[in-house]
């Protein structure tokens, strides 16, 4: 199998660039479509036809993207490959994220929403959302 044939060195470097809300991350997809476009790999972003995602975010990097003309090219069946593998530790990452998926669910979302419609108030998607991240 070609996917079990990668070692390290071969592996890409991966920089993670933390969402910024104030600026509704303007300044990060600016660094990483000037990043993609000189990094000389023919321009090309890979993408999941299928998947049609919504958002302010999302719609904010496709323009950024068709603003510096890349080629888009259909990674689907390489990303199921690669999903469809899962090795032991893989799976007890996976089965502890779910843990504390489930956990935050459960202790912090549920308990708001509950309290939202008892009061019968109003409560952003936006605000539950920043409560659950800033509970984990």
């Amino acid at each position: 199998n070609a996917l079990l044939s990668i070692d390290e060195e071969h592996l890409p470097k991966i920089k993670l660039h933390p969402r910024n809300p104030e600026n509704r991350d303007k300044d990060n997809i600016s660094t990483v479509t000037t990043l993609m476009q000189a990094s000389g790999k023919n321009s090309l972003v890979g993408n999941i036809p299928k998947d049609k995602f919504k958002g302010e975010f999302f719609d904010s990097f496709i323009k950024a993207i068709q603003a510096k003309s890349f080629n888009h090219v259909d990674v689907s069946s390489f990303f199921g490959k690669i999903m469809a593998i899962k090795d032991n530790s893989e799976t007890q990452m996976m089965r502890t994220s779910c843990n504390i998926t489930c956990a935050t669910l459960q202790k912090q979302l549920l308990k708001q929403v509950i309290d939202a419609i008892d009061d019968d108030k109003k409560i952003r998607h936006s605000k539950l959302a920043e409560n659950c991240s800033s509970a984990l």
